[in-house]
């Protein structure tokens, strides 16, 4: 073993660089674009971090601006632009997200993500960190950076200063300055130049040979991390540079168990096989590290093993030459004593060994084992779900990492009740691109792909030289046409669907027969490559660009050239990245340089084209060239050929705006307005097949729709993460496909700007994207060899549906299968809480305020109304029982006692009365109370009432006392109350547990104060002292069915859940965007309901933006998707009145104000989490969480969705016609599993796939 004894510690010599000084503190605030810098939070030797603010969002974000501003030199710029790129590419929750880059004034920065928590460093200052937390931090960061390194990217400067600790305690990687792609050997860095921290640095990279370094460099970097968060020193120091970079050639580390004996050897071992100086020593990936560091922290075996003894002892030898020959004797001693002792201990052990003990000590261990594997199973289920969230919940959410990651959480542990109920709402309530088949692959980029005019086929063109036609239900492939010698770069079906044109970089253009896959004609001879073909609307003719400025037009039966355009081919001033046909086949456009050149080609019939028709026959000539400001980028007819969309820009190397702009393609006059909000190149644009709307993809991260007649923008901008490469319109118009540098795909629906379905993610850029003729399926080609073919999913999850005018509250029964709803009117409606249908009406004589409650075995009903009288009714039918009962003219409330025995009334002059249910004659009189009542309540075993009422002289509804009553003998208790203010909510004021406490609101005198709820303990007559307050006035309170917690809102737009034995929360503030105006909690007081929203103000007197929200108390976070009205356009103007859960907690219940009376399901049956649904869930992500803890694409996800459709459990409802189905997803369906909110899920899928 080493030798030398640790030297005194010393301090860290990295390699730093004085920047440039930030904008001082006085400067600050300071704006910078759309964000204000407010303060300095980070500054390295590149560029400073600043914390911002968006402006007009009021989100917080972190801003890196490059020290030397707008003198920033080229290299300077360079690495800056690097380190963005390199970082944007990296979506991944451990590693700082890069949201925007942009340049004000020549200053260069970028928009990270703000992460609130403290640098790893700071964590280590004075002690080391316990050996688990050290191990998990680093397992984590080694996920990280192996997703990194999957990707391409160097980190090349981890350690403790650029890693943050979330609020979530997970590190996340930052700064990625000296990062560079995997391979790349040019660039920045000359040889022998040192790039990062010489402490956290391998040899190789010390030494500046860069050509060595790679993946197991920054293996390195993460041990000499984990060395110092278990030790906190790194693992060499030294008072200069030099004198780290010696001792890193020529010493090894002390081993860090000696430093820290705490640490377990095994964990010893896996930091000194990072730290080898050999890098083939050294672990070979982040991933076979993180795989060690999980086997140390389930205390299993790991991989590697420790340096042996003749591989220290010679290495020590190396070094000590001098000292090695008088050690020896000393070293053969000390392994003869170790032999001997071993061998004594061996003896001792087998003797006092016994078989029962060593039967217990195996007991023992396995109940460790699985107690271990189950904590651990329910600590990554908790992390996995919380980055799911931080996924759904991001300022652009990502849908799909997120479902990946619970459906991981509940991988790690089936009985996560908040993952399971978060995923099955994602499922449920969004509407999702489900997978149609397997990927159709070939041995290139997939260029383009197109459906047939039929829709059965799908042709796919590739950079292998082939198209390829495929069945577009079934994914088999048809046939193979031919091979070009090049990469292909067009391909296009004739309008009849019997001919294909591909076109090539081999100069060359070929027309196929569909049918046969044989070459219609000789190959189309180019001189140059050929960009783009396309048929005219007859089939007859083909027409093609070409680099070397040519247009050219063939005859599609003879393959020979026709002098349509003056000449065999049309050469023009620029190369020609494109020509295309009207729909009507009378004019070219083409595009070259700046500009858009057309001609007049003839129709079919003859007849001459343009305004004037007796002019002579123009056909073939040049009619006009549209020149534009800037390169032309992009340009299409409308549907009728009587309007052209251009688009243009980047004139010269400063402009950054692009325009599109509409012509009449036969005067070349400008129509409209000209539409000019892109920032950066326009890749496409194209008119909507109603000839009403233009859609514009950019590659500043926006697409856009305008009005085709006037130019001017219609809705809002469609946003996505990076770059927009293609927006489609569906075949009816009224929806916009859009697809992004960043492989996401959109479907938005182009009146209301809103995303329809959840966004697909593909693992490559999108190279093409198509509609199927019916609008109900879409095809993608991605940079990964494949096209994938999807059909369009909706969302699934309505909810079971009532209406009844003026409805203001609505209630389940015991058993859950029955609702009544009451309001204003003279009517209290029962209904079948599963169907939704109308079982009776329960009539009373007038209009007017109308009361209801159910029995607590749900078996009958109470109605009253006010001034008139209380009835009893049959649960089940709602025919009533018996006659009405106290009847008074007088008469306010009414309640019913939880065993059904009594019914107790209120009058309105301040009287109380007790009612027989079962003879319906009053028990003794009327009881007069020194106040106006308020509120009336029964004890859980109706034995008591209180009654809470005014003072004398005061308003009605500001009660201020209570009195409670025995019910046999009917007599007034010895109970004093001092004073007690009501909340704005009638039910929960009375708790569960049946001690008669009621929640009041504070006052403070004078002031006015109604922001806290108190309790009041009727047994002990008088007020906990357990104020649980708010910031702003309470709106709504209610205690949990158990009686233990007290859920309240607020309109400081926040609810809170409180213990009633201390009046403490035991939530965070659950944070909304308004006014929380309702709360409830379920059954078993572990979810909470709210309804919150901002409502109708004199800005928008029409709108409102309510919705429900369901939170999980243990996590402080929404496990559903919020719900909003399900009518037409979710009817904005709906705003939600009332909430509850059913008696099961699967079902919420919401009144509306226009009469809407909805029932959700949002959960599955109790239990465990069934074994298909996170199989369901990945395949409609398309990603997953591998055994490293690594998002990785899931190659085939239709086959995961027919395979988990195949593990649903067999019901009744299976019958010969089941049997007989061999489509897994109709069996989804037809076998009635218990699926819940997912039936109608899968019925969509079915639906969708045998459209």
């Amino acid at each position: 073993m080493t030798s030398a004894s640790p030297e005194p510690r010393q301090v860290k010599a990295p390699v730093t660089v004085k920047p440039p000084a930030p904008p001082p503190s006085s400067a600050l605030p300071m704006p910078l674009g759309a964000y204000t810098l407010e303060e300095v939070i980070g500054q390295g030797g590149m560029g400073t971090v600043y914390k911002a603010r968006r402006q007009g969002l009021d989100r917080v974000m972190a801003v890196k601006l490059i020290n030397a501003g707008a003198f920033a030199s080229d290299v300077e710029r360079h690495r800056f632009r690097v380190e963005a790129e390199n970082a944007a590419k990296l979506q991944h929750p451990n590693i700082v997200q890069v949201l925007e880059v942009g340049d004000v004034g020549g200053q260069a920065y970028f928009v990270m993500e703000y992460v609130e928590g403290p640098m790893l460093s700071s964590m280590v200052q004075d002690k080391p960190l316990q050996w688990r937390q050290a191990c998990r931090y680093v397992k984590t960061l080694a996920e990280a950076v192996q997703f990194a390194h999957q990707k391409g990217i160097l980190h090349r400067d981890l350690k403790p200063q650029n890693v943050l600790i979330d609020r979530f305690d997970a590190p996340k990687i930052a700064d990625f300055g000296l990062s560079r792609q995997i391979g790349y050997e040019g660039g920045l860095t000359v040889t022998g130049q040192m790039i990062g921290t010489p402490n956290y640095m391998p040899l190789e990279q010390a030494l500046g040979e860069h050509s060595k370094v790679g993946p197991w460099s920054d293996v390195y970097s993460l041990g000499a991390i984990l060395y110092e968060l278990v030790t906190t020193i790194p693992p060499f120091l030294g008072t200069t540079i030099a004198d780290i970079v010696d001792r890193l050639q020529r010493q090894q580390p002390i081993s860090p168990i000696g430093v820290n004996p705490q640490i377990p050897p095994d964990l010893n071992t896996v930091i000194l096989k990072c730290l080898e100086k050999d890098a083939d020593q050294r672990y070979e990936s982040a991933a076979e590290l993180a795989v060690e560091l999980g086997r140390v922290l389930r205390d299993v075996p790991i991989e590697a093993r420790p340096i042996s003894a003749p591989n220290r002892l010679l290495r020590w030898a190396k070094r000590n030459k001098a000292l090695a020959a008088l050690s020896t004797f000393a070293v053969v001693m000390v392994v003869a004593i170790a032999l001997v002792s071993t061998y004594s201990y061996w003896q001792t052990s087998m003797a006092l060994a016994r078989e029962a003990k060593l039967r217990q000590d195996a007991e023992k261990a396995i109940l460790a084992a699985e107690a271990a594997k189950s904590d651990l199973s329910v600590a990554l289920s908790r992390s996995d779900f919380l980055r799911g969230l931080e996924f759904i919940n991001q300022e652009i959410p990502k849908p799909s990492e997120g479902l990946a990651y619970l459906a991981s959480a509940l991988r790690h542990d089936p009985r996560n009740q908040a993952a399971q109920t978060r995923l099955v709402s994602m499922l449920a309530s969004r509407a999702w691109m489900i997978p149609a088949g397997p990927p159709l692959k070939h041995a290139g980029n997939v260029i383009k792909v197109v459906y047939s005019p039929d829709g059965k086929t799908v042709l796919t063109g590739s950079r292998d030289g082939t198209a390829i036609l495929w069945n577009a239900r079934t994914s088999d492939k048809i046939r193979t046409f031919g091979k070009h010698e090049k990469e292909l770069t067009d391909i296009c079906f004739s309008r009849d669907g019997k001919l294909i044109a591909t076109a090539s970089r081999d100069g060359t253009a070929r027309i196929w027969v569909t049918a046969t896959g044989k070459q219609a004609t000789l190959p189309l001879q180019h001189n140059n490559p050929v960009n783009s073909v396309a048929f005219d609307p007859d089939g007859k003719w083909l027409l093609t660009a070409a680099d070397g400025g040519i247009v050219a037009l063939w005859d599609t039966t003879t393959g020979d050239p026709v002098p349509r355009l003056g000449s065999r081919t049309r050469p023009l001033s620029a190369g020609v990245a494109f020509a295309k046909f009207s729909p009507n086949g009378n004019l070219i456009v083409a595009a070259s340089g700046s500009n858009a050149m057309i001609w007049e080609v003839g129709s079919g019939d003859g007849h001459p084209t343009g305004e004037d028709a007796d002019a002579p026959r123009r056909r073939g000539t040049q009619s006009l060239s549209i020149t534009c400001p800037g390169e032309v980028s992009a340009a299409a007819f409308s549907p009728d050929s009587e309007q052209l969309v251009v688009a243009f820009g980047g004139s010269n190397a400063s402009s950054k705006r692009w325009y599109a702009e509409i012509y009449n393609p036969h005067t070349g006059s400008l129509i409209g307005s000209r539409m000019e909000e892109h920032t950066a190149r326009i890749v496409d644009a194209s008119f909507s097949p109603d000839g009403n709307y233009i859609a514009t993809a950019s590659l500043d991260r926006t697409a856009r729709v305008w009005d085709a007649k006037t130019g001017t923008r219609v809705g809002q901008r469609l946003e996505h993460q990076l770059g927009v490469t293609s927006a489609v319109f569906s075949p009816d118009s009224k929806h916009l496909l859009t697809a992004s540098v960043s492989g996401n795909v959109m479907l938005w629906n182009v009146g209301s700007s809103r995303a329809e379905v959840s966004p697909l993610q593909q693992s490559e850029q999108i190279l093409s994207i198509t509609f199927s003729p019916d609008g109900k399926s879409i095809a993608t080609a991605l940079a990964d060899s494949t096209a994938r073919i999807y059909h369009i999913g909706r969302a699934s999850a309505a909810p079971v549906h009532m209406q009844q005018d003026g409805v203001l509250k609505a209630r389940f029964n015991a058993a859950g299968d029955r609702v009544i709803s009451w309001g204003v009117g003279s009517e209290v409606f029962l209904w079948d809480a599963l169907t939704g249908k109308l079982i009776s009406k329960l009539p009373h004589p007038d209009q007017g305020r109308i009361g209801a409650e159910w029995s607590a075995d749900g078996k009958t009903i109470l109605t009253y109304q006010a001034f008139r009288a209380a009835r009893l009714w049959d649960g089940a039918t709602g025919q009533p029982k018996g006659g009405w009962l106290a009847e008074d003219p007088r008469l306010r409330m009414a309640t019913l006692s939880p065993d059904g025995s009594w019914i107790l009334t209120a009058l309105d002059r301040n009287e109380v009365g007790l009612f027989s249910t079962a003879d319906g004659k009053q028990a003794g009189d009327y009881i007069d109370v020194p106040g106006a009542i308020s509120y009336l309540a029964f004890s859980k075993d109706s034995k008591r009432f209180g009654v809470a009422m005014a003072a004398p002289g005061e308003a009605s509804d500001d009660p201020v006392s209570m009195k409670v009553w025995t019910v046999a003998p009917l007599a007034t208790t010895d109970i004093a109350l001092g004073e007690v203010h009501e909340v704005p909510q009638h039910e929960g004021r009375l708790s569960p547990t049946g001690d008669l406490q009621l929640i009041a609101r504070s006052e403070t005198p004078g002031r006015g104060d109604n922001s806290a709820v108190t309790l009041w303990d009727f047994k002990k007559s008088r007020e906990q002292n357990r104020e649980m307050r708010h910031g702003d006035p309470v709106t709504a309170a209610r205690f949990s069915p158990d009686g233990k917690y007290v859920v309240t809102g607020s309109s400081d737009s926040t609810a809170r859940v409180w213990d009633t034995a201390t009046g403490k929360p035991v939530t965070p503030p659950l944070q909304h965007a308004g006014v929380v105006n309702a709360v409830a909690m379920s059954p078993d007081s572990g979810s909470i309901a709210t309804i919150a929203g901002n409502l109708p103000s004199s800005y928008f007197p029409t709108r409102a933006d309510c919705k429900i929200v369901v939170w999980d108390k243990e996590t402080d976070m929404p496990v559903i998707d919020a719900l909003t009205h399900p009518g037409p356009n979710r009817d904005r103007d709906a705003r939600p009145r009332d909430v509850t859960f059913s008696p099961d907690g699967r079902r919420l219940l919401v009144a509306w104000n226009n009469g809407s009376i909805c029932i959700w399901t949002i959960k599955l049956e109790p239990g465990a989490t069934p074994t298909w649904l996170p199989d369901i869930a990945e395949s409609l992500a398309g990603m997953r969480i591998n055994t490293l803890g690594v998002l990785e694409t899931i190659p085939d996800p239709a086959a995961l969705l027919r395979s988990a459709s195949e593990q649903l459990p067999d019901t009744p409802a299976k019958n010969q016609r089941v049997a007989r189905e061999k489509d897994p997803l109709r069996r989804v369906v037809m076998t009635g599993a218990p699926l819940g909110p997912l039936n109608a899920l899968a019925a969509a899928i079915t639906q969708t796939g045998n459209d």
